[in-house]
Parts: C-alpha cells; sequence; structure tokens
C-alpha cells in the first residue's frame, strides 16, 4: 500500500469518533473516472464533496485525517471513515482496500464495514458493483465478515440508536454481518421500533420532561425491541 498524504479544504473542520467505515465508487465505470480527477474533485469548494481515503491498485490517497468529519455519506458523515473505491478495479485495488481496513481497525478495533447504499437515508446505487463482501474477507483474512459484540453494538446504534441488549446479543453475535445488517435495516421490526421510539421521545417532549425521564421512558419500551426481533429469525 502506497499512502499519500493530500489533505483537502472540504470538511467538516470538527472532530468524530469513528464508529464504522463506508464504501463508495467513484462513478460509474463506463464514464472512465480517474484518480486525479477524483482527487481534483474532492479539491474543488464547489463539489461539496470528500473522503478520507481514495483508493486506486495499491494507491491510498488520504484526504481527510480519519478524526475529521468528511463529506462522503450524509448522516454518517458524524461517525463513518469513508473510502472511496477505483470502480474499474485495477489489479490490487481490493488487496490494497482490505490492508486499509485492517490499518484502520488496528487503530479503532473492528468498526463495521456499510456500503454507502445501506446508510440511512440516502438514496443511491453506490458502491455499484463493487464487491464489498471480498473486501471485506480479505480485510479479515479470507473469512465470512461474522458478527462480534463490537460490530454488533455499532449495528445497534446505527438501525436503532439504542445498545444493544443481552438477549439481542444472544441473538445476533456469530452470525453474517452484511446479511443481519441488510435483513435488519429494511425490516418491519426497524420501522415499529423507531416509530414506538419516536413516540416515547415526543411524548416526553410535550410533557417538557428531563433527560433522565426521557431515558428511563425509552428503556420502558426496549422489551418491545426484543418482542419485534423474535420475529426476524
Amino acid at each position: 500500500m502506497n499512502l499519500v498524504r493530500n489533505i483537502t479544504g472540504n470538511q467538516g473542520f470538527h472532530s468524530i469518533t469513528p464508529k464504522a467505515i463506508v464504501i463508495h465508487w467513484w462513478d460509474d465505470p463506463s464514464k472512465r473516472p480517474t484518480l486525479e480527477g477524483v482527487v481534483s474533485w474532492f479539491h474543488n469548494p464547489e463539489s461539496e464533496v470528500s473522503a478520507h481515503y481514495v483508493v486506486s491498485g495499491n494507491i491510498v490517497v488520504q484526504m481527510v485525517d480519519e478524526n475529521q468529519r468528511a463529506w462522503h455519506a450524509m448522516s454518517a458523515n458524524d461517525y463513518a471513515i469513508g473510502i472511496e473505491v477505483d470502480p474499474r478495479v485495477p489489479d490490487g485495488t481490493y488487496d490494497t482496500t482490505a490492508e486499509l481496513i485492517r490499518n484502520i481497525w488496528s487503530r479503532y478495533g473492528r468498526l463495521p464495514i456499510m456500503r454507502h447504499r445501506d446508510v440511512p437515508g440516502v438514496s443511491t446505487n453506490c458502491p455499484g458493483t463493487l464487491d464489498v463482501e471480498l473486501i471485506i474477507r480479505k480485510a479479515q483474512g479470507g473469512d465470512t465478515p461474522m458478527l462480534d459484540e463490537n460490530y454488533l453494538r455499532a449495528f445497534w446504534l446505527d438501525l436503532f440508536e439504542i445498545e444493544p441488549t443481552a438477549a439481542q446479543k444472544k441473538q445476533f453475535i456469530g452470525k453474517p454481518a452484511l446479511e443481519v445488517y441488510n435483513e435488519l435495516r429494511n425490516s418491519n421490526a426497524r420501522k415499529e421500533w423507531l416509530a414506538a421510539l419516536a413516540r416515547v421521545r415526543q411524548e416526553a417532549k410535550d410533557a417538557k420532561v428531563n433527560a433522565a425521564k426521557v431515558k428511563e421512558l425509552e428503556e420502558k419500551v426496549v422489551s418491545k425491541l426484543d418482542e419485534l426481533l423474535a420475529k426476524v429469525n
């Protein structure tokens, strides 16, 4: 991996605590995007986009420091490291991306890997035809990516806005990570849970209760999520 620092001004200029990694592609490969063109675009203030890393072959260009907010995935900008991958996948691209992910994991633990299109609230096909599962397998040394406790916790905060319970950990730890994430993200259980949580928070807001009381009310509906998830698997 040949790492080159080329920091852009297109960033939020406030710190983040990385909790996930989002994989992107530059664009449709039929448009023949180039490394130089992508780096230049991320430097252009009018683009209003950037990523922490851009990968092509064995080259990695770092454009935003990992603890700073890049502009790559809307709601995920506040917690995710963005990696833009060459859609043409020249030789070594998948291996280099996997090496970069292992490098990031060495600093933050095994952060979950998300496709851009899996980020809540976005409408995109990105990362297109990139084989993200292959990248994860390579990053993990060839194994199918499975959920461990840290991985599951990051999923839960993203999907359900709470910490996982002991029962939820027992239900999902050890299962295929991307399969579980995609199933839960699109499940009726998640939709019903978020609706219930929103109602509780609105009731608390209307009653003008303090933060401690809001947390107490939220905890009362946690059992509801266990009931809903029991129907998923």
